[in-house]
């Protein structure tokens, strides 16, 4: 989780195989507000994450 106090980003990271992403699911129950980001999936590869590409915060 990242949050800058007004903003907050659920973090998963995924592995090769595409399974559910039952822990940001789990989390946005408790935080609807939330915005997600799975790394190693289609929309967040994990060297653009590690390089900084993709924001964790709006």
């Amino acid at each position: 989780m990242a949050s800058d106090g007004r903003h907050v980003t659920a973090v998963e990271a995924k592995g090769g195989r595409v399974k559910p992403t039952g822990g940001l699911e789990a989390f946005c129950l408790e935080r609807p507000e939330a915005r997600t980001l799975a790394v190693g999936s289609a929309a967040c590869g994990v060297g653009d994450f590690l390089t900084g590409d993709v924001g964790l915060l709006p």
